[in-house]
C-alpha cells in the first residue's frame, strides 16, 4: 500500500513539474534566431553569387575591350572607353556587393 501511494505521489509531482519544453517563448526565440541566421546566410550566399556574376561580366568586358584595342578610329576608341567604364562600374559593384556580404556576415 505504501509503495502504491509513493508511486502515485511521484507521478503527481512529475506531472506538475514544468518541463524545459513547456516555455514556448524559448522555442520562439530559438526559432527566431535560427530563422535570422538562415536569412543572413541566404543573403550572404546571394551576395556571393551576384559578386561571381559581376566578376564574369567584368572579365567578358575586358576581353571585348582588348578585342577593340586592335582597331582604330574614333568609334572604336569610344567603344573601348565605354567598355573600360563598364568594367570600372562592374568592379565598383563587386566591391559594394562584397562589402554588403561582409556587413551581413557580422550580423551572425
Amino acid at each position: 500500500m505504501k509503495l502504491a501511494t509513493i508511486l502515485v505521489a511521484l507521478a503527481a509531482v512529475a506531472l506538475a513539474a514544468p518541463t524545459p519544453d513547456a516555455d514556448t517563448t524559448t522555442h520562439v526565440k530559438r526559432a527566431s534566431v535560427s530563422y535570422n541566421r538562415n536569412t543572413v546566410n541566404n543573403v550572404v550566399a546571394s551576395d556571393q553569387s551576384i559578386s561571381a556574376q559581376l566578376r564574369d561580366a567584368a572579365n567578358r568586358l575586358q576581353q571585348n575591350a582588348k578585342a577593340l584595342a586592335s582597331g582604330s578610329g574614333s568609334r572604336i576608341a569610344a567603344a573601348r572607353q565605354a567598355h573600360i567604364n563598364a568594367v570600372n562600374a562592374v568592379n565598383k559593384a563587386i566591391q559594394a556587393t562584397n562589402a554588403a556580404a561582409s556587413g551581413t556576415k557580422r550580423l551572425l
